[in-house]
This record gives structure tokens, sequence and C-alpha cells, in this order.
């Protein structure tokens, strides 16, 4: 999750906005394993984004939405 996290801050060019780390969750899965390799093998998933791609597109959805949210 914290590569993501950086990835985002990357893209959003806000390197220095930390992440609170609280492991305050109740009730989530602790661990974790996924596995796109597996999900290609068994179901013929291919994803349709590159991850860069993918959160770029995301970024701008919500920049988007935020300024539409103050007017």
């Amino acid at each position: 999750m914290l590569e993501i996290v950086d990835k985002i801050r990357q893209l959003m060019n806000c390197p220095h906005i930390q992440p609170a780390i609280r492991n305050e969750a109740k009730g989530e899965i602790r661990n974790q394993y996924l596995s796109s390799a597996k999900a290609a093998r068994l179901l013929q998933w291919r994803p349709l984004y590159g991850l860069d791609e993918g959160l770029t597109e995301t970024i701008a959805w919500y920049r988007a939405f935020w300024a539409a949210q103050e007017n």
C-alpha cells in the first residue's frame, strides 16, 4: 500500500505529504496476497491500464470532481 501512496504522491507532485499510519482498522484482513499473474493465468484477465496511467486518470477525475464541488 505504501508503494501506491508513494506513486500517487509522485504523480501529484506532493512529496511533502506523508501518510498517517494508524493500524486501527477493525475487521480487516491483516495480510493480503494478490497476483495479477494468477488472474491472467486462471481467468485470462489483462489490465486495460498501466499503474501510472490508471492513477493519472484517477487523480484527474478527483481534481475535476472537487473543483466542481467548490462551484
